[in-house]
């Protein structure tokens, strides 16, 4: 199957100009209108299309988002590692700026007089 996929793109060509040839006879021919024809072209350029995704999505190596990757030396973090410190940065950072709703009851308390300080 390797050379199959290697060869590919001059396959999808050759089936592309053997497609387009046949279609233009048939149009000359009088047995197909060129209505016809561009249709059938355009499901042979679909069915081609999506025969490269299926092969390049086989032959794509895939690594693990878990995997350690190393540049220079230096191990870089994981997704996983980054999305969890993302994560409890984000949470740091509401703790800090978001009032509870206690802190927002006193507030309004003391702003309506309602509330004794001391």
């Amino acid at each position: 199957m390797l050379k199959f996929v290697q060869s590919f793109p001059q396959i999808r060509l050759a089936i592309y100009g053997a497609a387009s040839l046949i279609l233009a006879g048939l149009v000359l021919a009088g047995i197909l209108t060129e209505g016809q024809s561009g249709n059938i072209l355009t499901y042979v350029a679909m069915g081609l299309g999506s025969v490269a995704t299926l092969l390049a999505g086989l032959n794509v190596t895939k690594t693990p988002a878990t995997s350690t990757v190393f540049v220079g030396g230096t191990q870089l973090p994981t997704v996983n590692d980054v999305i969890s410190q993302g994560i409890a940065a984000a949470n740091q950072v509401q703790s800090n700026l978001a009032p509870t709703v206690d802190q927002i009851r006193a507030q309004l308390e003391l702003q309506l007089g309602s509330r004794r300080t001391g």
